[in-house]
């Protein structure tokens, strides 16, 4: 027996079930609701994928990648984006205009990082409370072109810098 004391555990495998007699797993498919978020920004574009978002003290964080790939030669005309969105109830978003790099000329925009360590972006909040100030946020992200089989780290003091 597992003890999983009061916690919830989403049951994807027998690991945590003993018997299933009389009973059995079924997977429901999801059922499409409301929109909360749209890629829309033309640094974004139409392949804005790897999305991830945390509770910090009270705010939502979205980050995700901005990316736009041509359809017919599956080109992509500018390089991929990590761009950041924030919200107070997960539902309602703003994308704050960061100016921390430059797209088609202006930095007034939501992007965060440009280049490498783009692809899979995955940051989260390290809650150590020996974690260093300027490495209380962390990501990890996959480099682009030769470097795509590498892992990249970063560390930033308030999750956007």
């Amino acid at each position: 027996m597992i003890d999983i004391g009061s916690r919830l555990e989403l049951l994807l495998d027998d690991y945590l079930i003993d018997r299933t007699a009389g009973v059995s797993q079924q997977l429901h498919r999801p059922t499409p609701r409301e929109i909360v978020f749209e890629h829309q920004e033309p640094w974004e574009g139409n392949a804005s994928v790897y999305d991830t978002v945390f509770q910090d003290d009270g705010l939502y964080r979205l980050y995700y990648a901005g990316n736009q790939v041509d359809e017919e030669t599956g080109e992509e005309p500018h390089p991929e984006f990590a761009c950041y969105a924030e919200s107070q109830d997960g539902i309602h978003w703003t994308k704050p205009r960061l100016e921390l790099v430059a797209f088609n000329g202006s930095r007034d925009n939501n992007i965060i990082i440009e280049g490498i360590g783009t692809h899979c972006f995955t940051p989260f909040k390290d809650t150590n409370p020996d974690c260093e100030p300027d490495a209380r946020y962390k990501g990890l992200g996959r480099g682009v072109g030769e470097q795509r089989l590498t892992l990249f780290a970063f560390k930033s003091p308030d999750a956007i810098h």
